[in-house]
């Protein structure tokens, strides 16, 4: 008999559950199948059963293993991070394949994590332990700050705005923190947090700017702090619950206190030579974010909380720097791309290191590896390269 002939007895359930955990409708399927809707919902309702052949082709389509379709039920999987912020009405539309893809393999990278720390009895622990939204973000921000003990002489020495996010993410994966790097569609989101006190999980969206992923990464280390998984969704018309909404504003709030204290923001020399009654320049807005390293967008922020610029001014400089931002993402960007750099900053220094741990004390195989890191097994030996000598340098 062939794959075409041979019907394969999936479960209904399984069948939905994997098109559905994939972001994609029966109309997806039909078309990507070259079959008619029909037949895709009588395999959703049991009366009938895919072949072989089809179930190969769903394989690649759905990016899951052919052994998924043998599970005698539908798994349950988590809630994409900070799925709590979406309200009942907003949860019919799912994100993308790639988000959901990105998502899933964060999943993964922190469950192999969280087995490898546990394996090597390591227990990361955060500068501080907790925080709750009763909490005030500024004063939280100083005080971690004071923990990681990078100053403002510091950053505003860094070089360019790239050199300020390496140095930024650096210090925090210094702290127990996982940072990833992952490709996704930026108009669904910028960020999302997986939080687990084993291995806590940063996944920054690799296509934003120097700029964006920082912010980001402080937007999103909030979230943990707060023990709670989180997404930066960056849908202009998604709509929070009072919760979200809440948490939202905190992480905001401490990110730009962090990366802007308001005090030395305050005492910066363009803030001080500013004439009162003069609108603010772009030229002088460009200066302070060149100083901090941070967007004009956060800018304005501050400008606006430490009473320097009018409502009406930052919420025409927010609109105008938004259509930017979304006409910058819109280009395309081409690089050469290096597989062993690329794994290293898609995985991070932390977890790429707990790989090779991992395999010195045979734990898992060279193959598993390649596995682990989404690398290919050829470029194996060249990350391991790369991890010795970024970790001399």
């Amino acid at each position: 008999m062939s794959a075409q002939t041979i019907e394969i007895p999936v479960k209904p359930a399984v069948l939905k559950w994997a098109r559905e955990s994939a972001g994609k409708t029966a109309e997806d399927v039909a078309t990507r199948l070259r079959l008619s809707l029909d037949t895709v919902h009588r395999w959703e309702s049991g009366e009938q059963a895919p072949c072989l052949m089809h179930l190969r082709e769903l394989c690649g389509f759905l990016k899951r293993p052919l052994a998924v379709f043998f599970l005698p039920a539908a798994p349950q999987e988590p809630p994409p991070p900070g799925d709590f912020r979406r309200l009942p009405e907003d949860k019919a539309h799912p994100f993308s394949m790639k988000t959901i893809l990105a998502i899933r393999r964060a999943r993964m990278m922190q469950s192999a994590a969280r087995d490898f720390v546990q394996d090597t009895g390591m227990h990361p622990t955060l500068p501080i332990g907790s925080a709750t939204l009763a909490d005030t973000p500024a004063t939280l921000a100083h005080s971690l700050r004071q923990t990681i003990g990078i100053t403002i002489k510091a950053q505003n020495a860094w070089a360019g705005n790239d050199g300020a996010f390496l140095a930024w993410k650096t210090a925090l994966e210094a702290r127990g923190l996982l940072i990833a790097e992952l490709a996704f569609p930026l108009k669904e989101a910028r960020a999302f947090s997986v939080m687990d006190t084993r291995a806590p999980l940063i996944v920054l969206n690799s296509t934003d700017s120097f700029t964006g992923k920082t912010f980001s990464l402080f937007h999103e280390y909030a979230h943990i702090l707060l023990g709670r998984s989180g997404v930066l969704d960056n849908s202009p018309n998604v709509r929070l619950t009072d919760e979200g909404r809440l948490s939202e504003q905190f992480c905001n709030a401490f990110a730009a206190e962090f990366l802007v204290p308001i005090q030395e923001f305050a005492n910066a020399k363009v803030n001080r030579e500013h004439r009162v009654s003069a609108p603010w320049t772009d030229q002088e807005i460009d200066q302070l974010a060149r100083h901090f390293h941070v967007s004009p967008h956060v800018i304005v922020g501050r400008l606006l909380t430490l009473g320097k610029m009018s409502e009406a001014a930052y919420g025409r400089k927010s609109d105008e720097y938004d259509k930017k931002y979304q006409e910058w993402t819109e280009q395309k960007r081409f690089g050469k791309r290096v597989p062993a750099k690329l794994c290293l900053r898609e995985n991070g220094r932390p977890f790429v290191a707990l790989v090779y741990d991992a395999f010195d004390n045979k734990r898992i195989t060279y193959k598993d590896i390649a596995d682990c890191l989404g690398t290919k097994t050829k470029y194996v030996d060249s990350v391991a390269r790369l991890l010795k000598n970024s970790v001399a340098a």
